[in-house]
């Protein structure tokens, strides 16, 4: 594992290393008992990654992609349909970018060309074996894995019967979000979140961005006042934490939302860590 963004023009969002084990858990929990509200391809593609999740998570003991998957089944299974992975949020060594470009713009070709509609399981299987594909051939060390996923997005694309795009010019990427978990009613730092810091610097260094997004939230367990502030504080404290790495504070546009907006819905008073988060979003 390495860099890992989660774009939300689609999805998604990463898990703290510290935590992991209790976050990865409860957040595959949140998928498997999660109603399917989208289209027939959303709900597909929500049990899709939700295989991808289980498996990385207790199998291979990849939380951070365990999570990265499970929260792109989430927004799948409430109707926000998450986008295959650009080639650009992976780091992948050069002889593999191109196949996998050209795998992404097949397989986006497809599903703007109405496989959504027209066959929404196989397209599903399309896509998240591609991310399967794509995140296997980053860690590039289980060969059997990496066949496997690209023999099953290969399978699916064959049944989809799409030809191969034309080369066209590179779209801007996805804007880069990494996301960061905190402990019940903490807003220091928790342990293991300077890798994710240390992964927002890189896409700040990459990108060059004039505005950096910094949003504080809070799980729904509290009163709404008190929750405000909290994630008020933890806004604050990512926001000094980039400052220190060498993000201009005029740079950083720091909001907070209190309980307002969860990740996952839950009823009111009821603890979730993956509502304890900071988003960073860099574009």
């Amino acid at each position: 594992m390495t860099l890992r963004f989660l774009s939300l023009g689609l999805v998604g969002a990463f898990a703290l290393a510290g935590c992991a084990g209790a976050t990865y858990d409860s957040t595959i929990k949140d998928l498997q008992q999660a109603p399917r509200s989208g289209s027939a391809f959303d709900n597909a593609l929500a049990d899709e990654y939700q295989g991808l999740a289980e498996f990385e998570g207790y199998k291979m003991m990849d939380y951070t992609d365990s999570i990265y998957f499970a929260q792109k089944g989430l927004s799948a299974a409430a109707g926000k349909t998450p986008l295959p992975q650009p080639v650009s949020e992976r780091n992948l060594t050069a002889d593999h970018v191109g196949e996998l470009t050209t795998a992404h713009d097949t397989l986006t070709k497809a599903l703007d060309g109405g496989a959504r509609a027209s066959m929404p399981a196989k397209a599903a299987r399309a896509q998240a074996m591609y991310d399967c594909w794509i995140e296997q051939q980053e860690e590039n060390f289980q060969k059997d894995d990496i066949a496997a996923c690209k023999g099953k997005f290969d399978l699916a694309m064959k049944d989809l019967k799409v030809e191969a795009p034309k080369p066209v010019a590179a779209e801007p990427p996805a804007p880069a979000r990494v996301l960061i978990f905190f402990e019940f009613d903490k807003y220091n730092l928790p342990e293991g979140a300077s890798q994710f810091l240390d992964r927002a610097m890189e896409a700040y260094g990459q990108r060059h961005p004039s505005t950096v997004d910094v949003t504080g939230h809070a799980d729904r367990s509290g009163t709404d006042a008190y929750n405000m502030k909290l994630s008020e504080k933890r806004a604050d404290t990512v926001s000094a934490a980039l400052q220190k790495r060498g993000v201009p504070a005029s740079t950083i546009n720091e909001s907070w939302k209190g309980e307002s907006e969860p990740l996952v819905q839950t009823p009111d008073g009821e603890r979730n860590m993956s509502n304890r988060r900071v988003e960073i979003v860099i574009p």
